[in-house]
């Protein structure tokens, strides 16, 4: 994956938008997560975007995505990322 930098600049969200791809195409692990804020695992799909399902938890009514990624591919997405000012 290459590293790339961000600063200011208009084409921010074009930058972060390609690097998602980016990594999106390296079919990064992903596991299925119960609710984050009550730990139920009763929930209803609520919809679906840029490869993300989010769902609602029956109990809470919480909205969460899972399957999310794991830990580790989470630090490698933000091993990408050098900010600077």
């Amino acid at each position: 994956m290459n590293t790339i930098i961000i600063g200011n600049n208009q084409n921010f969200f074009l930058t972060l938008k390609k690097l998602y791809n980016e990594f999106e195409a390296s079919k990064p692990n992903k596991v299925d997560v119960s609710c984050p804020f009550c730990e139920s695992n009763s929930f209803n799909n609520t919809f679906s975007f840029e490869s993300s399902d989010y769902r609602e938890c029956e109990e809470c009514s919480s909205l969460y995505i899972s399957p999310r990624i794991t830990k580790d591919e989470l630090q490698k997405y933000f091993e990408c990322l050098i900010p600077f000012s």
